[in-house]
């Protein structure tokens, strides 16, 4: 995507060793998408948790990527600067969408508020896409069934892909978003949508009235990196929460 400033390698290994695959390096192109016709949307009389709970039924994996960060913010003010559009907004549907062999998941939000940029208005629903979701196992592992490592029959079977760092988005659930805006064509979707600025570094998710980045775990990275990810993500998380309640 020409406007992500965060790409990510070595997802398809990754999904191999975890489902108990050999493999080698691969490359993962990302030129075409298609999306189910099954949508999960807000429906009366269930839950929000019942309607999670039925789109992530499937096995979840979690898949650990490298990450290369672009010439990055050093304050708050900074980040969100970098944005075309901050806000916060409520999930309201979720849609499945897969780019070559990477999974997505296309979550319409409904603005709550606009903390700054332009691009939505309050009420408005807007597309925004999520690293991770739901993928069939023969198509997350496309790039290798062929070869001659491959000991195990892959199949249709469904699993959720996660992403550490990146929330899978929840129906229901209140986030602030900082966003760009990816043209109508980009990774083969037929309209215009939205992303998050810095990967995963643009969703806080909120938690009572604090607006919260997802915390990576120590086994993500080294010690030392770990705790500058620590510092920064507090330092952004309190500007998160702040602007918010302005």
């Amino acid at each position: 995507m020409k406007k992500t400033s965060m790409y990510f390698v070595g997802a398809t290994m990754a999904a191999l060793a975890l489902l108990g695959l050999a493999g080698q390096q691969m490359s993962q192109p990302r030129s075409q998408a298609t999306t189910t016709k099954t949508v999960l949307a807000t429906k009366k009389k269930v839950s929000a948790k019942q309607r999670n709970q039925a789109y992530y039924a499937h096995p979840q994996i979690e898949v650990k990527q490298d990450q290369l960060l672009l010439p990055y913010p050093k304050d708050f003010a900074g980040f969100v600067a970098k944005g075309e559009l901050t806000v916060t907004g409520v999930v309201t549907k979720l849609q499945p969408v897969v780019v070559a062999s990477t999974a997505y998941t296309l979550a319409t939000v409904k603005v709550e508020q606009v903390l700054a940029g332009s691009g939505a208005t309050v009420e408005q629903q807007i597309p925004v896409l999520f690293s991770g979701g739901v993928i069939s196992k023969r198509t997350l592992l496309a790039d290798v069934a062929t070869k001659t490592f491959m000991t195990a029959k892959t199949d249709d079977t469904q699993v959720t892909v996660k992403y550490p760092g990146d929330p899978l988005p929840q129906i229901g659930q209140q986030y602030a978003l900082v966003l760009s805006q990816e043209t109508a064509g980009t990774n083969g979707l037929a309209t215009a949508f939205w992303m998050a600025n810095y990967g995963s570094k643009g969703i806080f998710v909120k938690h009572g009235d604090q607006y919260q980045r997802e915390a990576q775990s120590t086994s993500s990275s080294s010690g030392a990196t770990h705790d500058l990810q620590v510092a920064e993500d507090q330092l952004m998380n309190a500007g998160m929460t702040k602007l918010s309640q302005q």
